[in-house]
């Protein structure tokens, strides 16, 4: 079977089950609107007259902090519940890519930067077991490759987009970032029924 046969089987596995729906939607839509802050997180610091000797510390700084909260996953999670974790973790990234719109400085934006890309590594495994809760062993690869392919389409998309945007206006691009990933956080919120 070749990759893109898998990735299609399991597109179309992903609509049998409702719970599976909700993870593999909330998963690939808000994972690929959080991604462009990797694309955007240098552009955001130059403008705030970040010095560009001292990035290389940004990007060290929000990985390692994501695995700090990879670490604690499991007491945050015993805190607020997985329900929570995953709705806290979609909607955050929105209103910080807002608050850089609506906030300037180089604090805004390196709250911004260390939440988004924080956030969207946490989220990944989390879903990424709910999602296998929900799959047999035998259609877990072709589940898994189908929802790859939903972020890399929405990526896809999004990659022209927002570059024109950008052209235009790095800060109004963080809007639109923003009020969409609001959008879609609420609309695929994970309910007690999907776990």
């Amino acid at each position: 079977m070749s990759a893109m046969q898998a990735g299609i089987d399991g597109f179309k596995y992903i609509f049998i089950k409702p719970a599976l729906r909700v993870f593999s939607f909330n998963y690939a839509l808000i994972s690929s609107l959080t991604f462009f802050m990797f694309w955007f997180y240098q552009s955001l610091l130059l403008d705030n007259k970040f010095p560009l000797s001292l990035q290389g510390f940004i990007a060290s700084g929000f990985n390692m902090g994501a695995i700090i909260l990879l670490l604690f996953t499991g007491k945050i999670q015993a805190k607020i519940g997985i329900r929570n974790m995953l709705f806290y973790s979609s909607i955050i990234p929105g209103i910080l890519y807002i608050g850089i719109f609506c906030i300037s400085g180089t604090v805004m934006a390196i709250a911004a930067i260390f939440g988004v890309t924080m956030l969207r590594i946490f989220r990944a495994p989390m879903l990424a077991a709910l999602m296998n809760t929900h799959i047999t062993s035998d259609n877990r690869a072709t589940v898994l490759s189908g929802v790859s392919i939903i972020e890399r389409v929405l990526i896809t998309i999004l990659y022209p987009l927002a570059g024109i945007l950008t052209d235009t206006s790095l800060r109004w691009t963080f809007l639109f970032m923003g009020i969409i990933t609001l959008l879609v956080a609420v609309l695929t919120r994970v309910e007690e029924k999907h776990l």
